[in-house]
């Protein structure tokens, strides 16, 4: 839980997610001047904090009661997402308001052709539950973002979609639940004159009941018949 100073954006999270030498998942939290680095040891059960100089091992990995799996959760804004998301991660990164993807966000292990995650167990969700989830204007051309995005009061937008040269294709490797559908670019006739094209590739897993940890969904419906 990273508590946020709502409405002072100086303090807004920046998010990291990579993997170390032994393929633990590393989630990296910088806010100003304070980093603090997490790493989630799945084989010994351990999960190691360090902040600065300082680190503490605990016993035990911060997946829930039923080993639902990670969550980080702020109730501010997150500035900045990207990274790797490690084989064994199976994490959702969550934002009580808007979630900038800055660069790359890409599993591990994927196939990337033709674009797959199936027969893999690293899985990501990015979910703002009240605001949008945005790529920034510093993000990459041809970005690639894996994961499901859910933002069930608001957009899954490009910033300043609208200007500057074509950035190239958005591709994303999961799925999008919006409120609403937002703006990726800006097209003459078919050429494309600003923001991203989308190539957005349905991840096969959702279909056979896998969803990112803690993701509010419905597993069983009624149906009547009047």
């Amino acid at each position: 839980y990273i508590r946020g100073n709502q409405g002072n954006h100086s303090d807004d999270p920046i998010i990291s997610l990579s993997k170390d030498a032994n393929d633990n998942p590393v989630y990296t939290i910088t806010r100003e001047s304070t980093t603090t680095e997490v790493t989630v040891d799945y084989a010994n059960s351990q999960t190691k904090v360090t902040t600065g100089a300082s680190t503490n091992t605990y016993n035990g990995i911060p997946d829930g009661t039923s080993n639902e799996g990670v969550i980080i959760y702020t109730n501010d804004d997150i500035k900045s997402l990207s990274g790797t998301v490690a084989k064994t991660s199976q994490v959702t990164v969550s934002a009580e308001r808007d979630i900038i993807i800055t660069n790359h966000i890409q599993y591990q292990e994927y196939t990337p052709s033709p674009l797959s995650a199936e027969g893999y167990t690293n899985l990501l969700g990015i979910l703002s539950w009240g605001g949008d989830v945005r790529i920034g204007t510093s993000a990459p051309n041809n970005i690639n973002i894996h994961g499901v995005v859910m933002a069930p009061h608001g957009i899954f937008s490009v910033d300043n979609y609208q200007f500057g040269a074509p950035r190239g294709t958005a591709t994303l490797l999961g799925g999008a639940i919006t409120d609403f559908y937002g703006p990726f670019g800006t097209f003459s006739g078919q050429n494309p004159v600003s923001g991203y094209g989308r190539n957005f590739v349905y991840d096969a897993r959702m279909l056979h009941g896998s969803a990112p940890p803690y993701f509010p969904y419905l597993s069983n419906f009624t149906s009547f018949d009047d």
